[in-house]
């Protein structure tokens, strides 16, 4: 197994690659190239653009956080929007809203 990863904190940009027998067969390898957009006035929001490309097909996702009311109030709905787009062209779809309450005993 072989990885490589760069985070660059001031752009939000994030590049991976990961080969699990990249000695044998260089395809056998998944590799990331993703962008984070967030803005300081809503800390609990964000997106995250990109590219996955996992054996030699290429996937473009985005994410969609909105977890504001984790940050802020630690009570209320959070939503997560994951959207994948296959190589064929399909849209893969999850959206996930939790619900956090505080209760006192």
């Amino acid at each position: 197994i072989k990885g490589f990863t760069d985070i660059d904190l001031q752009t939000k940009k994030w590049t991976a690659d990961f080969s699990w027998d990249a000695d044998n067969d260089q395809n056998k390898k998944i590799s990331l190239d993703t962008t984070m957009i967030s803005s300081p006035s809503t800390p609990g929001r964000a997106s995250i653009h990109g590219n996955v490309k996992y054996m030699a097909q290429m996937y473009h996702i985005k994410l969609d956080v909105d977890a504001e009311n984790l940050m802020h109030s630690r009570s209320g709905d959070n939503k997560f929007n994951l959207e994948v787009t296959t190589p064929s062209q399909n849209t893969i779809d999850l959206n996930i809203i939790t619900n956090f309450e505080s209760r006192s005993t």
